[in-house]
C-alpha cells in the first residue's frame, strides 16, 4: 500500500512558520482556524516533522508517525559548561519562529530562568545549527531525528548535550475535513511501521542507522 500510487506529488518550499500563518500572514497560537496554504488549497499535506501540540490542534489535524524528544545541542568546546537546563542561564538559542522549541525557551523563560533568561535567536534549523558551530549562537534544540542526523553528516563541532521535554509524537499535517485522506495516512504509518522490510523502516535505516521501531525504543529510553 502507498500513499502515492496514482498521485502527482508537487513539493512546495514554504518559510516553517509559514505552516501557521492565517490569512494575514501571522501565526496566533490561541486562534482556531484553517493555515491559509491549506485552505487555499496550495497544500494539502504538510510531510514534515510535525510535533502534536494543543495549540497546532486549533488549525489542523495531525496523523502521528513517531515518538521523539527534544535534545539541546551545542558546541563541543562548551561540553564542560552546558551539561543541564539551568547552565543555559544567559545564554544565546537559535531556533525557528513558533516551533515547540522556540514555545519550550518561552515557558522556561517564564519560569525556571525568569531571573536569567533565554536570548532567543530566530533561525530555520540548518541555520541554528551552523550558529551554534560558528559560535554565534550558544544551543539549539532539534528533535532527537533531526539533532542525529545533522551532528552526523552536517554539522562539524555540535554535539549533543541533554534532553529536555516530554517524549511527543510527531507527525503530517492536514486539513481538519479531510477525513479519508487521514485515515489513508493512518493506515499506511501502521502498515509501514510495524513492518521491519518496509520502505519507510528502510529509509530509516540508511539515513539513522537504525529503524523506525529501533529509533523510537531508544527514544523512550531517554532519560
Amino acid at each position: 500500500e502507498s500513499l502515492q500510487a496514482g498521485v502527482k506529488v508537487i513539493p512546495v518550499k514554504v518559510k516553517w512558520d509559514e505552516q501557521f500563518h492565517n490569512q494575514e500572514g501571522k501565526t496566533v497560537k490561541n486562534a482556531s482556524y484553517t493555515p491559509a496554504l491549506l485552505a487555499s488549497g496550495k497544500i494539502d499535506i504538510y510531510p514534515c516533522n510535525l510535533t502534536i501540540c494543543k495549540w497546532r490542534g486549533k488549525k489542523q489535524t495531525m496523523v502521528p508517525l513517531f515518538t521523539s524528544r527534544m535534545l539541546v545541542v551545542i558546541n563541543r568546546k562548551d561540553r564542560k559548561k552546558i551539561k543541564q537546563l539551568s547552565d543555559l542561564a544567559w545564554k544565546k538559542g537559535a531556533v525557528p519562529m513558533n516551533s515547540t522549541f522556540f514555545s519550550w525557551i518561552e515557558q522556561q523563560n517564564k519560569t525556571s530562568l525568569k531571573d536569567t533568561p533565554i536570548t532567543i535567536l530566530p533561525m530555520t534549523f540548518r541555520e541554528g545549527f551552523k550558529a551554534v558551530d560558528e559560535g554565534r549562537a550558544d544551543f539549539t534544540i532539534c528533535d532527537a531525528d533531526g539533532a542525529i542526523w545533522i551532528c552526523k553528516h552536517l554539522a562539524k563541532f555540535s554535539r549533543i548535550a541533554f534532553p529536555v521535554g516530554e517524549v511527543v509524537k510527531i507527525g503530517w499535517g492536514f486539513r481538519r475535513e479531510d477525513k479519508k485522506l487521514q485515515e489513508k495516512t493512518r493506515k499506511f504509518f501502521k502498515k509501514q511501521y510495524s513492518d521491519n522490510n518496509s520502505e519507510l523502516n528502510q529509509i530509516w535505516k540508511r539515513h539513522f542507522g537504525k529503524t523506525l521501531i529501533e529509533f523510537s525504543a531508544i527514544v523512550s529510553a531517554i532519560k
